[in-house]
């Protein structure tokens, strides 16, 4: 019996240790192993941002390329008055919300006035009236087809591609860019007032939830794209403008040959 006490004691007393061992091993290895998982964390989050940053503007250049690329072949003065023109037009066709967001009230006690004022901009800009506003942005683009239908009603063009190029005067990748940014608008839109369970889990409707600002930015550049073309074609001159009319001249004159 004696031993068996003396035993007991003995397993208890080890038991003790290895718990007091095991405390103070956790005391040294825990800050360790914490500041190993933080350091991890922080890298994954980084990691994280900088791929999401990349997509975006990956994403952002898909979308606005045609459209700069259209705009840096006008003059800076064309850019300035285009410029204006559209600015005037977007506080026009924004006025509503700006005017709800003018008249609306700063809470007392509820912070600086800016931070509130920038939360309302956010709260009555929302993401369904962003899509609404990149589809009525990307309406002009519609004077582009019409000037093409009217120049084949009065059979100065043919439906080629020679033709139809010479019309639209280089707009044509905007305007291809135009429909495939109207499809995601109207898709984007619908999915998110009509609640479906099963489109609110796909990727296209998650992508279009986080990323709808895009559509915001590329229909209004699209939009100004518009406007620079009314002003007339890239690099306009009346040297460039006599030869052209000259050519036109020809190859109708070439037609009505061929055609006796």
């Amino acid at each position: 019996m004696a031993d068996g006490a003396r035993a007991g004691r003995g397993g208890g007393a080890a038991a003790a240790g290895i718990r007091r061992a095991g405390v103070h091993n956790r005391g040294l290895i825990s800050p360790c192993f914490q500041s190993s998982v933080r350091l991890n964390l922080g890298k994954i989050c980084v990691m994280a941002f900088i791929i999401n940053l990349a997509l975006s503007l990956a994403v952002l250049a898909l979308l606005c390329g045609a459209a700069i690329q259209f705009i840096r072949g006008y003059k800076k003065e064309d850019w300035k008055a285009a410029g204006w023109k559209a600015f005037f037009l977007w506080v026009v066709s924004t006025s509503p919300v700006l005017a709800s967001i003018a008249l609306s009230s700063p809470k007392t006690g509820g912070g600086e006035v800016w931070k509130q004022f920038f939360d309302e901009v956010l709260r009555r800009l929302t993401l369904t009236e962003m899509f609404v506003y990149s589809a009525a942005f990307l309406a002009p683009m519609l004077y582009v087809v019409f000037e093409v239908y009217d120049a084949y009603e009065k059979k100065e063009v043919k439906l080629t591609i020679k033709d139809i190029s010479g019309v639209m005067r280089g707009i044509e990748k905007v305007f291809l860019t135009s429909i495939i940014i109207l499809i995601l608008t109207l898709i984007a839109y619908a999915g998110a007032n009509t609640n479906n369970a099963v489109f609110s889990t796909t990727y296209i409707s998650i992508f279009l939830q986080q990323k709808g600002y895009m559509l915001y930015i590329a229909s209004l550049l699209i939009w100004y794209s518009v406007i620079l073309w009314e002003k007339g074609p890239v690099n306009f001159s009346l040297e460039t403008a006599q030869k052209s009319e000259e050519e036109d001249f020809k190859e109708k004159m070439a037609r009505r040959r061929g055609e006796q």
